[in-house]
Formats: C-alpha cells, sequence, structure tokens
C-alpha cells in the first residue's frame, strides 16, 4: 500500500470527511469505531513498507488491535475504502480474505478458513462491495459473497452467494432478494 492509498483509506475509513482537527484526532485515538479502522490501515500501511522497523511496527499494531478490541486480522488481507468495525470487538479477518468497498462487521464476525489447512491453500472468502455482516457471522472457506449482501447474525455461510441477497441461518442460505434503491 502506498502512502496515497493509505492516506485516502484515512480520509474514508477513519476521518469520513471531518476537517476540524480536534474531530480528527477524536476519531483518530478515542472513538472505538473508527480507532479500530485506523490501527487496521495503519498496520497494512507498515505491512506494505521495507526495513525492520516497518516489520515490528507491524507486529506492534497488530498486538494492540488483538488487545484492545480482540480483532485479529491479517495485514495481508486486501479490504477496499469505507471499512466500518461497526462494534469492534472478536472480529477476525484471514490473510486471503479479500473484500470490497463498504464492508461492514458487527461484533464476533470472521472472515477466514473452514478447515485447518485453509490458510495456506488461500480458502478464503472473497467478498464484493457493500457487504454487511452481522452479529457471531461466519463467511468460511473458498466462496465468493456478491455485492449488496446482508449475512444475518448467527449465521455460518459456507457456499457462496450472489449478490442482493440476505442470506441466514445455520447453514445459511439466501432467503430474499434486497429490493435496490439504484436508478440505471
Amino acid at each position: 500500500m502506498n502512502k496515497k492509498t493509505y492516506k485516502e483509506f484515512l480520509e474514508t475509513d477513519v476521518y469520513k470527511g471531518e476537517k476540524r482537527i480536534f474531530m480528527k484526532l477524536f476519531a483518530k485515538y478515542f472513538n472505538p469505531v473508527t480507532n479500530a479502522a485506523f490501527l487496521f490501515r495503519k498496520m497494512q500501511y507498515m505491512n506494505s513498507q521495507k526495513g525492520i522497523i516497518a516489520k515490528i511496527q507491524t507486529v506492534l499494531l497488530r498486538k494492540e488491535l488483538a488487545e484492545k478490541y480482540g480483532i485479529l486480522a491479517s495485514p495481508e488481507a486486501i479490504i477496499g475504502k469505507y471499512l466500518r468495525f461497526v462494534h469492534p470487538t472478536s472480529i477476525v479477518i484471514g490473510r486471503h480474505v479479500v473484500a470490497g468497498e463498504h464492508l461492514s462487521l458487527y461484533q464476533n464476525t470472521t472472515l477466514g478458513g473452514a478447515h485447518l489447512g485453509d490458510v495456506n491453500k488461500g480458502n478464503q472468502p472473497v467478498v464484493g462491495n457493500n457487504v454487511t455482516l452481522f452479529a457471531n457471522s461466519l463467511a468460511l472457506g473458498n466462496i465468493t459473497i456478491g455485492d449488496d449482501v446482508i449475512i444475518g447474525a448467527n449465521s455460518l455461510l459456507l457456499k457462496s452467494v450472489p449478490s442482493g441477497v440476505v442470506c441466514v441461518g445455520t447453514p445459511a442460505r439466501y432467503i430474499k432478494k434486497i429490493e435496490s434503491n439504484k436508478e440505471g
């Protein structure tokens, strides 16, 4: 991740267009929702840098994110702009997770492997844009989640789902299409 991308992520995920310096500092350091996003993005940025100091900072940021919020996230995960840790506690994001923009994760959610060894095989979810995982939901294994998907609370998603659906249950199945408000 280059410095320009890092700054864009801070604007979209942490500052959210805020121009006042006091409010930016509050978002960056004191608001748990945006502080978790800041730590995650800074960890990703430091991981992309060369040198031992950057690698040590990556480890320390990963440790801080885990200790402060219980978020175990790989700095190698690829997640687009507008990431939201809505209730930042007990969230897992695997190394090979790829997600688009506007990903919202509630407490106790996991994006990762379904079986031992999946991390080594890269068997982790690919997530589209505008996806929300509600509390205690899991999306596991080599699956694809389309755009505009809601995964309901306490759901276990083990199979790919198309765009524009609501998924619930264990195992999760899609129960209805989401009506789009988009014109076009």
